[in-house]
């Protein structure tokens, strides 16, 4: 998973479900910078 910055967010040895790609991508701060929300 690369962030929008260019930076490796992510690396696995295995394929990941869309759920659990959809919740790593949720919980990096540009993101929530995006969607302007605080959780995490």
């Amino acid at each position: 998973l690369i962030d929008i910055d260019g930076t490796v967010a992510q690396r696995r040895p295995a394929p990941t479900s869309a759920r659990e790609l959809i919740n790593l991508i949720d919980r990096m701060p540009s993101r929530r910078q995006e969607t302007g929300s605080r959780r995490q």
